[in-house]
């Protein structure tokens, strides 16, 4: 199963964004931390990859997750992208 994989770190500008495919992890995407939710959704209609995995701050993920949502529904009029929150 192909998984988008973000570890939120809010010490940093940027976020970086992996898809993991058959057991190979790959750097897709280098984001400022503001704009995370609509890449994530972006890259998952782009990549054909509906399951992504957040870990950070469970605050701040709730409301990228929020963000991913909405970017999904506004954008693509779709519910497809499954979220895990990992620790």
């Amino acid at each position: 199963m192909s998984v988008i994989y973000c570890d939120v770190n809010l010490g940093t500008l940027n976020q970086t964004i992996y898809l993991e495919e058959n057991g190979i992890t790959t750097p897709i995407s280098n984001i400022p931390t503001n704009l995370v939710d609509e890449a994530i959704a972006g890259l998952c209609y782009g990549t054909e990859v509906y399951n992504v995995k957040l870990s950070g701050p469970a605050g701040y993920l709730d409301k990228i997750i929020e963000g991913i949502k909405s970017a999904e529904s506004t954008v693509y009029a779709l519910n497809n992208i499954k979220i895990e929150v990992i620790e």
